[in-house]
């Protein structure tokens, strides 16, 4: 899971290191790296915010259009900047944060249940 530079990592973990899952919020730079989606096997949650000054609608769309397919969602919240899900951050928004943590959420849980063979 990670925030802002933190969501690339959240990407990377599951490209480079196996993560059994990746959740990122308002995640910088990830388009950076998309020649590594195809080795994205594991479900994701990734949260941006529509008027995001530093992850442009374009950025998401490169994002979205390099894991389709894959099992994940990304989601743009409307009216919802930069650090949205941050309650230190400027651009925190309550309700676009709980939004995204309860779709996140719902996704991680659905993997406890999972048998691990």
């Amino acid at each position: 899971m990670g925030f802002c530079f933190g969501g690339q990592h959240a990407f990377l973990g599951l490209t480079r290191l196996g993560a059994d899952a990746g959740v990122s919020y308002h995640g910088t730079s990830i388009e950076k790296y998309l020649d590594e989606a195809p080795r994205v096997t594991k479900p994701f949650s990734f949260h941006f915010g529509s008027e995001d000054d530093l992850v442009s609608p374009e950025a998401v769309e490169a994002i979205r259009s390099a894991l389709a397919g894959k099992t994940g969602d990304i989601v743009m919240h409307d009216g919802a900047g930069h650090g949205f899900a941050r309650e230190d951050s400027a651009g925190y928004n309550a309700a676009v944060a709980h939004a995204s943590e309860e779709q996140a959420f719902t996704m991680l849980d659905e993997l406890k249940s999972v048998a691990v063979v």
